[in-house]
């Protein structure tokens, strides 16, 4: 690659070069905003991607969050100790950095590179933007879980479609004929996924499905509620499967305010088993996601990269279990 001087980038700010080197240096003196504009040109131009600029790095490995994922019984809570542990264990500091659904990513990744880490590891929506930007920087990056399914990044994911797969055959060898799948296919990449996993083995037993796939009209609620209740007050019967625990909880809700059961009128299941998927009465029938693997396969490809310069981006895909509790019925 071509040498990207400070000059040059200089240049094409039309400031001094003393002034673009004080601000890559993160020395005393440059405004922040100034940092941030003099970093994100330097990006964009490559700079830190050439040798000249390799950094001094810290032993610190950063894990960026949606903010929206924090949390102490959160999903990536589990996820995050698994990244820690593993981290120690080599001897890195991990440290949690949370970004916003509205942050400037051009100034959140100014302040990355501020703290030098050695590598980063993206737990939030994926984001091309911010792929893009790390990749035009030296630091090792993983993405991991929600992702985009045309990214060439590191990452590591879990095997929705083929454990959806897994659960709904196994319901249908159980004998359960009717089936209703409720989640907003489009609120995320896994649930798109475990929606066509249940699909195919549907398909495969010829089985007939009514499904409820779309949107609510409060943004913050991943199924169609409304559209839901009005299934459950004419319906039963169904073993309904869901794009995840959480919905299972509100679904639990949903029937019990129409007056009707689980399982007597309605078996549920969901996936991830969340910390009070058991203690819901009654217990959910769900699928045990891995979580403090994932944060060690997370780690594990990180650790990869930074010990060889020329690995290979694939994708790690863990399986899931099926854990079987009192939210299905027994058919004779």
């Amino acid at each position: 690659m071509e040498k990207v001087t400070m000059t040059q980038i200089a240049a094409e700010l039309g400031v001094s070069r003393s002034l673009v080197s004080y601000a890559l240096k993160n020395k005393y003196g440059v405004s922040d905003r100034t940092k941030q504009i003099i970093v994100t040109k330097a990006i964009e131009m490559g700079y830190f991607k050439t040798p000249h600029a390799t950094l001094k790095m810290t032993n610190n490995i950063v894990i960026i969050i949606g903010d929206e994922f924090l949390g102490e019984k959160s999903f990536f809570a589990r996820i995050i100790s698994g990244i820690e542990y593993f981290s120690v264990q080599k001897k890195f500091n991990p440290q949690i950095m949370a970004m916003k659904n509205d942050e400037d990513i051009e100034a959140f990744v100014a302040r990355i590179i501020d703290g030098k880490p050695r590598g980063v590891i993206v737990i939030r929506q994926f984001d091309k933007k911010l792929a893009k930007y790390f990749r035009q920087v030296n630091f090792p990056m993983v993405f991991l879980d929600l992702i985009d399914p045309s990214s060439d990044c590191f990452e590591v994911r879990v095997n929705n479609l083929g454990n959806m797969h897994k659960m709904t055959t196994y319901l249908v060898n159980k004998g359960f004929d009717k089936f209703t799948f409720v989640g907003d296919i489009s609120w995320a990449l896994s649930f798109y996924e475990r929606y066509n996993g249940y699909l195919r083995a549907l398909e495969e037993s010829g089985l007939e499905h009514t499904d409820i796939l779309t949107k609510s009209k409060n943004k913050s609620i991943p199924f169609d509620d409304v559209a839901f209740e009005e299934y459950v007050r004419n319906n039963s019967g169904a073993v309904l499967v869901c794009a995840n625990d959480s919905i299972a909880v509100q679904i639990y809700e949903i029937i019990k305010r129409n007056g009707k059961m689980i399982p007597d009128d309605f078996s549920v299941v969901g996936f991830d088993d969340e910390y009070y998927a058991v203690n819901l009465n009654p217990p959910l029938t769900t699928m045990h996601v891995p979580k403090f693997e994932l944060g060690r396969a997370a780690f594990e490809l990180l650790y990869e990269q930074l010990n060889y310069v020329d690995a290979e981006s694939r994708i790690v895909c863990l399986n899931a279990k099926l854990v079987e509790r009192h939210s299905i019925r027994q058919i004779k």
